[in-house]
């Protein structure tokens, strides 16, 4: 359960954060896409280990290859931004576990 609530805390954040950026830095991100992005790498980064990581990476990737953004620094400000919610996520999973 805490897994789900953590799931859903960070995917709802780490969309809202995405649509805020690429809003701010002129960019569009098709609505079907940013459900795709972040439902994926919210995923990842509740893996154990390095999936932040690879959360990361494919929010990279992925938001430069579906988009308009450049690398620098729109990519750069949303895998930022994405890693905070992902820590403040997995801050409230631990929580939640004790």
């Amino acid at each position: 359960m805490p897994y789900l609530v953590t799931f859903v805390i960070s995917a709802a954040l780490t969309g809202a954060w995405l649509w805020a950026v690429a809003r701010w830095a002129g960019f569009v991100v098709p609505s079907a896409d940013l459900l795709i992005i972040v439902g994926l790498c919210s995923g990842l980064a509740l893996l154990p280990g390095a999936g932040w990581i690879l959360g990361m990476l494919f929010m990279a990737l992925l938001v430069v290859k579906v988009t308009e953004a450049d690398a620098w620094p729109d990519a750069v400000l949303v895998v930022t931004g994405s890693g905070v919610v992902w820590v403040v996520a997995g801050v409230t999973r631990m929580m939640l576990e004790f």
